[in-house]
């Protein structure tokens, strides 16, 4: 992170930056340039003036970035500093949004259900691969039971939802969920294909679907008229946007732990159990969270 932070990055072979009498040299975008060939690409962050904590003054106008400050960037950034949110008129975001009922429980189950999904799908396949001894097009052919599960799961949800109400939904979605996910950490190279791969992959489908259909339909249930679009924007974008790096990166890592040199095949089933697990941890975080008080069923305006 620089102040002025563009011209750091970019590949300039003879720039000054430090006042005379300093001599010109190249920035640090060159030497990466140079060490990484002419395939190399740089994001600078930057910014323009603030505090850090020290204050920070405006840049020169003959900067890159002072561009970018007059720009006006203000109407198209998300600024997550909440007190900045919650100090000016018109903020992108509302900070009361996450005092509408049920969203922040929804958000947060949304999340760790599309952690422990995308992990799964993630470690599923090499599973089968790796593990089953599956060709790539047999592996993918083996999850075609998903999309089954998808649609039969959202379409029962969006049907039963009036009747059984969000709580009874919340918690089989999570539960399926979790318990398709246990299953899967069980996979070893003695596993056939039925029943324990494929009723894995459609428990798993079905829990998410139900889950995430109810989970969206009650963050909108409360939100005012004007601001529905945002709240499911940004339902949207923490569960299948944000979700899946992290759930990924830990699952990964776990998996990572318990890899033993040279293992290749049938001997890298305990790790990918113990991918697994930690995503079956995650749904029944989820499962927990689906559990606990709910606020009201009826929609306010």
């Amino acid at each position: 992170m620089y102040w002025g932070g563009l011209g750091h990055t970019a590949n300039a072979e003879n720039r000054t930056f430090s006042p005379p009498p300093s001599t010109p040299e190249p920035n640090a975008g060159s030497y990466l340039r140079d060490h990484f060939g002419a395939g190399y690409f740089s994001v600078g962050p930057t910014f323009d003036h603030g505090a850090a904590p020290d204050r920070v003054p405006a840049l020169p106008a003959t900067f890159a970035d002072a561009a970018l400050a007059n720009a006006g960037l203000d109407t198209y950034l998300l600024d997550l500093h909440a007190p900045v949110e919650a100090r000016v008129r018109d903020p992108l975001m509302p900070l009361e949004l996450w005092r509408l009922p049920d969203f922040t429980v929804t958000v947060a189950i949304a999340f760790c259900v599309y952690a422990a999904w995308l992990a799964m799908t993630f470690f599923v396949a090499l599973t089968l691969q790796d593990v089953l001894g599956y060709e790539p097009i047999g592996a993918a052919v083996a999850l075609l039971p998903l999309a089954a599960g998808a649609y039969i799961g959202s379409t029962a949800a969006g049907r039963l939802l009036p009747r059984c109400g969000p709580r009874m939904l919340l918690v089989c979605g999570t539960a399926l969920l979790t318990a398709g996910l246990a299953l899967t950490a069980t996979i070893d190279a003695d596993s056939g294909y039925w029943p324990r791969v494929v009723v894995a992959v459609i428990a798993t489908s079905l829990g998410l679907s139900i889950t995430f259909v109810t989970c969206n339909v009650l963050a909108l249930a409360h939100a005012p008229a004007e601001d529905e679009s945002l709240v499911g924007g940004l339902f949207a974008t923490v569960a299948q946007g944000v979700a899946g790096g992290p759930g990924v990166a830990v699952t990964a890592a776990v998996a990572a732990l318990r890899i033993e040199p040279g293992a290749v095949g049938a001997a890298l089933a305990p790790s990918y159990q113990a991918a697994f697990w930690t995503a079956t941890g995650l749904a029944a975080t989820a499962l927990l969270l689906a559990a606990g008080p709910l606020g009201p069923r009826r929609r306010s305006r």
